[in-house]
């Protein structure tokens, strides 16, 4: 399927994690490792379109994510539409996007050169899968989002809450950001189109872990 770098598709600055709800009705982070019962009624950019198998294909991707067999977790997810768009990618009037954020259940391998190679190892997976699936129906974009991971770092908050750091500073690394986009020529269209991006995030997001076992458990 269709993917893309998109460099400005991060955070500006470096989220914490894990981060906490600054508007009214967000869940904030919810470790799903922990509580996979909770997947489909905390999401709420989700939860409105519950009945779609689009979104129950997206649960599924999220319990296997953050399963047993998977040395990844999801960190954070967004789901808008169905909207117009102004992309010259597709045809298609209408289209659902979000996002879906990533990272290894260890996180110090957040923070050095193994996040380099889960970006690659899952970019490859991606462009290698679905063949058939063309950009007019869907894509993925993949961001490198910076991130300070609390638990890592040494550093004290001040009375304010801010935490003053460098990015020497132990914690510092990255989260990846993966802004997904469907198609179509109408809501039906567009959702099906996006069960079929949650397919294939789910299969290369498989792989991918099974690659990287060995890179993550070596230290």
């Amino acid at each position: 399927m269709d993917i893309y770098h998109d460099d400005d598709g991060g955070f500006e600055k470096p989220r914490m994690h894990p981060y906490i709800a600054t508007r009214l009705g967000e869940a904030g982070f919810v470790d799903f490792k922990r509580e996979p019962d909770r997947i489909a009624h905390v999401l709420e950019d989700f939860v409105p379109h519950n009945h779609e198998p689009s979104i129950q294909t997206f649960y599924r991707l999220l319990t296997w994510i953050n399963g047993p067999d998977s040395v990844l977790e999801s960190c954070d997810c967004a789901l808008r539409g169905p909207d117009a768009h102004e992309a010259e990618i597709s045809q298609h009037p209408l289209c659902m996007h979000g996002r879906l954020m990533l990272m290894y259940r260890d996180q110090s391998a957040n923070c050095d050169e193994r996040f380099d190679l889960l970006y690659e190892t899952l970019t490859n997976e991606l462009d290698a899968a679905d063949r058939g699936f063309t950009r007019n129906e869907g894509a993925i974009g993949f961001s490198s989002s910076p991130a300070l991971y609390k638990e890592l770092c040494p550093v004290k908050p001040h009375k304010d809450g801010v935490l003053m750091t460098t990015r020497q500073t132990p914690g510092n690394g990255y989260q990846l950001l993966l802004n997904f986009i469907a198609f179509g020529s109408g809501k039906d269209e567009a959702m099906k189109n996006l069960g079929r991006v949650f397919q294939n995030l789910e299969s290369a997001c498989r792989r991918t872990s099974e690659t990287l076992k060995s890179t993550v458990n070596s230290r």
